[in-house]
């Protein structure tokens, strides 16, 4: 099990509290890259001192910025998060505070109790599992929504961080399984869109949680202009929802450190500005944390800003 897989499985040690101060219903809610970029698109100090750190040289505009982490701070295409190794590892004490205060460290919580919509972003299945947790400690904790939605697309599934076994193991502390469910060769485990509904449907949730509907997004694949295949990214699960005419509502989406700004901004650019938006997620337990994935995250959220900025 890789390093990066293995983050997740810490994710229990904390108690989720609700915070209710924050953005008001009926209005679009503040995002959190008040703490990447100013009003007027330039790096806030925390940010330049990360470009200093590591060398990023730029003319302190958002779009040289952009280009060179682009180049120096992305993950390989064609790999995943969970396959990645930390060429910075030794640098994480070093840069550990600055990204605390670009908000990709802790757990960021909801402010309100009451949405339309609780939308769970698509992963793999550690941190799949990782996120339901998190939807129902949060409804024990008193939130509540209407509508739940799973973000989910045909991705194929990870042969050795996904196998069958891994969906039926019993011994993992993340989300407890229910005691009569059984996995069995009718049930269809090919793709995330699969997965998440087994998981989901395996899952020990309070009866009232099991009782709101919910709706499995199955976003497709799509070629690239090369002629190669291309999983489902969080936009194409957005655009894939969007086709079926939700209302402009609040909406609170689900995700984890260090992805909840980048995929908060990502959710911004697509859905309309009528939308209420905010994005949560749980933090890394601190002795599984990755340099590389906090940077390769950063970076894209950086492209995502100068994106949704420049709509």
């Amino acid at each position: 099990m890789t390093k990066i897989s293995r983050v997740f499985f810490g994710f229990l040690i904390f108690t989720v509290s609700i915070i209710t101060a924050g953005c008001d219903i009926g209005q679009r809610c503040a995002g959190p890259a008040d703490v990447l970029l100013t009003t007027e698109s330039k790096p806030t100090a925390a940010l330049l001192s990360v470009l200093q750190k590591l060398e990023i040289h730029n003319d302190g505009t958002l779009a040289s910025i952009v280009e060179q982490t682009q180049k120096s701070w992305l993950r390989p295409a064609g790999v995943e998060r969970f396959q990645m190794s930390d060429a910075h590892a030794s640098r994480l004490e070093e840069l550990r505070p600055l990204f605390k205060s670009l908000g990709l460290v802790d757990t960021v919580y909801p402010t309100h109790k009451q949405y339309d919509y609780a939308l769970v972003h698509g992963a793999n299945l550690i941190a799949t599992r990782g996120r339901i947790a998190l939807l129902a400690k949060l409804w024990l904790n008193g939130v509540r929504f209407n509508k739940l939605v799973f973000l989910t697309g045909a991705r194929t599934l990870d042969a050795k961080q996904e196998p069958v076994a891994a969906l039926e193991d019993r011994t993992q502390t993340i989300l407890p399984i229910r005691s009569d469910w059984h996995y069995d060769q009718t049930m269809v485990y090919k793709t995330e869109t699969d997965m998440t509904n087994l998981v989901y449907d395996q899952a020990q949730l309070p009866a009232e949680l099991r009782a709101v509907p919910v709706l499995f997004v199955d976003a497709p694949q799509t070629v690239a202009a090369d002629g190669t295949i291309k999983r489902p990214t969080t936009v194409d699960t957005l655009v894939t929802w969007l086709k079926d005419k939700p209302a402009p509502v609040m909406c609170l989406f689900i995700s984890n450190q260090p992805f909840v700004g980048y995929q908060d901004s990502i959710t911004r650019t697509v859905l309309p500005a009528t939308f209420m938006i905010e994005t949560v997620g749980f933090a890394i337990p601190a002795p599984y944390e990755s340099v590389s994935l906090y940077l390769d995250s950063l970076a894209r959220w950086l492209y995502q800003e100068q994106q949704r900025r420049g709509k």
